[in-house]
C-alpha cells in the first residue's frame, strides 16, 4: 500500500480532530432532548426549550463544538495524527461534560471545569490507546446518531403539522344564537402591567393613550384583582375560572388537564383557537396553557433560537451577548461571566411589534370561522430593555421605573396598531375583545421589587376593560373590586356558549345588566410547596389576600396579618390590623374567617357544577 500524501495525512488529522467534537456534540444533544423527554412526559415538568428544539438542537450543538474545534483542526496540521486524534478526543470530551454540569449551579465553574477536565483526559488517554478502534466508534456513532436525530428532526414537525390539520378538519360546525354570527373573541394579556402605571386609571404619565382611547368603546373596571401575583396561575385561573390554590400550577408545575380551559371549550364549539405568546418562562406550550389551542406561537424560527437550543446557548452569559448593542457591553458581559444555565432559560423573545405583526398575518390569511384568540405581551417584564426609540420617553437619563413604563408604552403603540388594524378589516364589528394583565409590578412598595414574591396592591391591582358591539356598554366605569377568576364565566356568557356551567365564577357582565350585581370574592394567593399536608384552609399557602369594597386583607406566614384601607391609602402605608378606631382585629378574623368560608363554598360549588357537567355530557 503506497504511503499518504502529505495533503492527504493533513485532511486525516483535520478529521481527526472535528470528527470527535461532532460526535460528542451529538451524544450531547441525545442527552440534552433526552432529559427534556423526561421532564415533560415523565415527571410532568416544565421543559427549557422550543419544540422546534427536536431540529435545532443538534445544530446549536454542533455550533457550539465546532466554534473552538474549527482553529484546533488548523492547527492539527502541525501535529501526528494521533497527536491531532488526542486533541480532538480532549476537546469534544471537555465540551460535552461541561454542557451537562452547566445546569448544575451548585457546582463552581472552576470545579466544573475541573471535572470535565479530569474525565475528558481519562477518555482521551483511552481514545489514544486504541487509535483504530476509537476511529471506527467515532464514524459509526456520527452516522448513526446523526441519521436518528435527521429523523426525529424531520418526523417531529411533520407530525406535529399533520396533528394541526386534522384538528382544524376536527372542528365541527358552528352555527349563531338565533340566526346570528358566534362572536370572535380577542383576549390581550398585558404580562407585568400594573393599572396604577396607566394613565387609564389616573397616572400621570401618558402610558397608555392608544388604551385609554379604545377603553371609551366598552366598559372599565377600576378596581380588577388578579388571583396570583406571578404568571402562570393568574393565566391558568383567568382559562380555568378556577381560584389560583385549585390549579395544579406552580414554580415548577404546568397546568395539568383536570379542568376545562376556555381554547377547550370554544375548539369543541367549533371556533379556531389561536395563541400568540411572548411568556416563554410560563406560557409557552410546556406551561399548559395551549391546551385546546389548534394554533399556538410561542417561540420563533430564528437563528437565535437555534443557538438556544443548547446548554451552551442558553447560559446566562450567552443571553447577555444576544442583547448587547455595543462593545462596552460585551466587554461587560464577559467580565461578569455568568456560564450557567439558569432553572427557566429564555428563548428568541417575541417583542411587541412582532407578535402584533405574527397575529396579523395569521388574521389576514385566516379561515372563514369565529376565532378565538389569546395574546400575551411580555415587553414590561424584566429585563426592561425598550428600543432605543421609547428608552427615554420619560426621562432623559431612565431609570427602571422609568425604563418599565417606556415598555409599557411601546405596547400599548402596538396594542393599538392591532386594534386599528383589525378594525379597519372589519375584523372588530363581531368581536368580543378583553384587555387586561396577569398581576403588576413592585418598585420598592414595602420593600419590595418584582412580582411573586407578596400579595400586595401594586402585584394585585391590575387592567380590565371589556369591549364588545351592542352587547356591552360604551364609556361606563365600574368601582365595584372584582376578581380575574370570573373571566372565563364573563367570556362564555357573552358569546353565548353553552358551557357557562363549566367554569366557576360569576359573569361579570352582572355589573352593567342587574341592579344588584355581584361577582366572586377577590382572593389572591401564592403558592406553597408543603401545601397537600395542611388541614388549616388559610395556611395552605405562603401568602393570602382577600379584597372587598375597602378592605385588604394580608395574610403571610410567621407574621401577624395585615389589613389596609386600600381605597384611600393606596400605598399601602397604614397597617391597620391592630387599630382600635376601626376595631381592626375584629375585621382581621372576619375576613380571615371569609377566606376559609369562601374557599370551602368555592369547593362544593365547583364539585357540584362537575357533577351536572358529567351528567349532561353523558347524555
Amino acid at each position: 500500500m503506497s504511503e499518504m500524501t502529505p495533503v492527504a495525512q493533513s485532511r486525516g488529522r483535520v478529521v481527526d480532530v472535528l470528527l470527535p467534537v461532532m460526535a460528542m456534540a451529538l451524544v450531547s444533544t441525545a442527552i440534552y432532548l433526552g432529559v427534556a423527554a423526561h421532564r415533560h412526559f415523565v415527571a410532568h415538568l416544565f421543559v427549557p426549550m422550543s419544540r422546534d428544539g427536536v431540529w435545532m438542537s443538534p445544530l446549536s450543538h454542533l455550533t457550539f463544538f465546532l466554534a473552538p474545534a474549527i482553529p484546533l483542526a488548523l492547527y492539527a496540521r502541525r501535529l501526528t495524527r494521533t497527536g491531532a486524534l488526542r486533541a480532538g478526543t480532549l476537546l469534544a470530551v471537555w465540551l460535552a461534560v461541561f454542557a451537562i454540569l452547566l445546569p448544575e449551579t451548585q457546582i463552581h465553574r472552576a470545579a466544573a471545569a475541573l471535572l470535565a477536565a479530569g474525565v475528558a483526559t481519562v477518555v482521551g488517554r483511552a481514545a489514544v490507546r486504541f487509535e483504530a478502534t476509537t476511529r471506527r466508534l467515532l464514524w459509526r456513532s456520527t452516522i448513526g446518531l446523526g441519521a436518528l436525530l435527521a429523523c426525529i428532526g424531520v418526523s417531529v414537525p411533520a407530525w406535529r403539522a399533520v396533528a394541526m390539520r386534522r384538528a382544524y378538519a376536527a372542528l365541527p360546525a358552528l352555527g349563531g344564537r338565533d340566526g346570528d354570527a358566534p362572536p370572535n373573541v380577542l383576549l390581550i394579556i398585558l404580562d407585568t402591567v400594573r393599572a396604577a402605571s396607566m394613565s387609564l386609571y389616573g397616572y400621570g404619565r401618558a402610558t397608555t393613550p392608544q388604551i385609554d382611547a379604545f377603553a371609551t368603546r366598552g366598559v372599565t373596571f377600576d378596581w380588577a384583582m388578579a388571583a396570583s401575583p406571578w404568571t402562570l396561575p393568574s393565566h391558568a385561573s383567568m382559562f380555568t375560572g378556577q381560584y389560583a390554590g385549585r390549579l395544579s400550577t406552580g414554580f415548577t408545575q404546568p397546568l395539568d388537564t383536570s379542568t376545562p380551559t376556555l381554547a377547550e371549550v370554544f375548539r369543541d364549539r367549533g371556533y379556531e383557537t389561536v395563541g400568540f405568546v411572548a411568556n416563554q418562562h410560563y406560557t409557552a406550550w410546556d406551561s399548559g396553557l395551549d391546551r385546546g389551542f389548534v394554533r399556538y406561537f410561542d417561540f420563533p424560527r430564528t437563528f437565535v433560537q437555534m443557538l438556544k437550543s443548547s446548554w451552551y446557548g442558553q447560559t446566562m452569559m450567552a443571553n447577555e451577548l444576544y442583547r448587547a448593542r455595543n462593545r462596552d457591553e460585551v466587554v461587560r458581559v464577559l467580565k461578569a461571566f455568568k456560564l450557567f444555565v439558569p432553572p427557566k432559560p429564555e428563548g428568541d423573545a417575541n417583542s411587541a411589534e412582532e407578535l402584533t405583526d405574527r397575529m396579523l398575518r395569521w388574521q389576514e390569511t385566516r379561515k372563514e370561522r369565529p376565532f378565538f384568540a389569546f395574546m400575551n405581551y411580555y415587553d414590561a417584564h424584566t429585563p426592561y430593555a425598550p428600543p432605543p426609540k421609547w428608552r427615554r420617553t420619560f426621562a432623559a437619563r431612565p431609570k427602571s421605573k422609568d425604563l418599565y413604563e417606556a415598555e409599557i408604552a411601546y405596547i400599548d403603540d402596538h396594542v393599538g396598531r392591532l386594534l386599528r388594524t383589525l378594525e379597519a378589516r372589519g375584523a372588530l364589528a363581531n368581536t368580543l375583545v378583553i384587555v387586561t394583565a396577569d398581576h403588576g409590578e413592585q418598585f420598592g412598595e414595602h420593600k419590595l421589587f418584582g412580582h411573586g414574591n407578596s400579595v400586595y396592591l401594586p402585584l394585585l391591582h391590575v387592567p380590565l376593560i371589556v369591549v364588545q358591539p351592542e352587547r356591552v356598554p360604551a364609556g361606563k366605569r365600574i368601582g365595584q373590586t372584582v376578581s380575574l377568576r370570573d373571566l372565563a364565566s364573563t367570556i362564555a356568557s357573552l358569546t353565548g356558549t353553552d358551557s357557562v356551567a363549566r367554569f366557576p365564577g360569576v359573569p361579570l357582565s352582572s355589573f352593567w345588566t342587574d341592579s344588584s350585581p355581584s361577582g366572586s370574592v377577590a382572593l389572591a394567593e401564592l403558592y406553597r410547596a408543603d401545601s397537600a399536608t395542611r388541614t388549616d384552609v388559610v395556611d395552605r399557602s405562603r401568602q393570602w389576600a382577600l379584597l372587598d369594597e375597602e378592605w385588604h386583607y394580608v395574610s403571610r406566614p410567621d407574621t401577624k396579618p395585615e389589613l389596609y384601607a386600600y381605597r384611600r391609602d393606596t400605598s399601602e402605608s397604614l397597617d391597620l390590623a391592630d387599630s382600635a378606631s376601626v376595631a381592626g382585629s375584629a375585621k382581621v378574623a372576619s375576613m380571615r374567617q371569609r377566606i376559609v368560608d369562601e374557599v370551602r363554598r368555592d369547593t362544593l360549588t365547583t364539585t357540584r357544577k362537575t357533577q351536572r357537567r358529567l351528567t349532561m355530557e353523558d347524555r
